[in-house]
């Protein structure tokens, strides 16, 4: 907001967005705003997240062990209470534009499903993330009015239902196993295979080796103790 100074002639220099005039509650409304037209719109400035603790509990929840997890009315009120925590943060809500026309948590579920395993590409998330991108999709989806026009919510349902419970995991692609960065590779290495000609190669060698005499293993046997002692 403008400030006001006073002059050296001591009289009291009117603000040139706000004059001194006496105006009711309407016009200094409208002044302030046409100040911030003028002078603030489109600046840089922070908004504060108001719903992160709210989205931090329901995460602690699933994240608990099947044994110590809560019942599923439990979890659905802690999402609710997140969802409209979230529907009041202006920090979340910022640049969401929800139509009838289009689908607004296509977004949301395609990059959840990208962190659900098993995976095409070399991405490795934690735990927290998928049940973040879990919540985040749960949210939109439920505030999506294309797909709960259309029934798209459900088709979404069923193919992240059917990744989750999926054990296929192609030739090539990354995973997780005991904690280690694996990738599947097409196992082409038999070591009880043999073929006839290595067996043969192999007898080979064993009969040249018996057939040395014995002259030439007490030679040997000399060169190799005489070695370094003389």
């Amino acid at each position: 907001m403008a400030s006001c100074s006073n002059s050296s002639s001591g009289k009291k220099e009117t603000c040139p967005a706000f004059p001194d005039e006496k105006h009711d509650l309407a016009s200094l409304s409208a002044a302030a705003s046409a100040h911030w037209l003028q002078k603030c719109k489109g600046s840089l400035i922070a908004v504060h997240c108001t719903c992160e603790d709210a989205r931090k509990f329901r995460l602690r929840l699933g994240s608990l062990c099947p044994e110590s997890r809560p019942s599923e009315d439990f979890l659905e009120t802690a999402f609710q209470v997140f969802a409209q925590e979230r529907d009041e943060c202006h920090a979340c809500k910022f640049g969401i534009k929800r139509t009838r026309d289009k689908c607004s948590c296509k977004d949301s579920f395609n990059f959840l499903m990208a962190l659900v395993p098993p995976y095409d590409h070399p991405v490795f998330p934690t735990n927290d993330d998928i049940l973040g991108a879990e919540l985040d999709w749960m949210y939109e989806a439920e505030r999506c009015l294309y797909c709960n026009e259309h029934g798209g919510l459900e088709e979404q349902r069923l193919q992240y239902k059917q990744k989750r419970e999926s054990q296929y995991r192609p030739v090539g692609c990354w995973v997780y196993t005991n904690g280690q960065k694996t990738r599947i590779v097409m196992n082409d290495y038999n070591p009880f295979k043999r073929t006839k000609d290595e067996d043969a190669d192999e007898n080979d060698e064993d009969d040249e080796d018996i057939e040395c005499s014995d002259e030439e293993e007490t030679e040997t046997e000399r060169d190799y103790f005489s070695f370094g002692f003389l």
